[in-house]
């Protein structure tokens, strides 16, 4: 994934995710679970 400052790994795992990578944090949130279902449609 890029973001500022660099391209970054993502690692999703059942209970959460990493970034790694040279980057700059901008924002944080969550995603609700009903949405994150709806997309893997």
């Amino acid at each position: 994934m890029r973001v500022p400052g660099g391209d970054v790994a993502v690692t999703v795992t059942d209970a959460t995710s990493f970034l790694r990578g040279p980057s700059v944090l901008v924002a944080t949130g969550e995603v609700s679970g009903e949405w994150w279902r709806a997309q893997q449609r």
